[in-house]
């Protein structure tokens, strides 16, 4: 999930903001956020479903942190994730 070449469709769950959840490399942003939207800390992030690729409903993870530069036409929020990925020794594989 991490991957750099890992996008998921993915919404707030609560308030249903869409945006794209990226992986960096070792963090996880949320992006293409519109600025008008509103975003708030702490707040799930579940995948949407929308990508066709991802089932819909995933918790992938909490805001952070949220970047909203003026020259930026999207917000960023940072995610943090809710499983501790060193103490992971059990994964489910989804198939189609």
């Amino acid at each position: 999930i991490f991957d750099t070449a890992t996008k998921i469709s993915s919404i707030t769950q609560i308030s249903r903001v869409a945006g794209l959840v990226r992986g960096t490399g070792s963090d996880l942003i949320f992006d293409l956020v519109p600025k008008s939207y509103g975003l708030n800390i702490d707040e799930t992030i579940i995948s949407s479903g929308q990508d066709g690729i991802w089932p819909k409903g995933l918790v992938i993870g909490r805001i952070a942190a949220i970047d909203s530069d003026q020259n930026q036409i999207f917000k960023i929020a940072h995610l943090e994730s809710l499983v501790d990925w060193s103490k992971l020794d059990q994964v489910f594989i989804i198939l189609p």
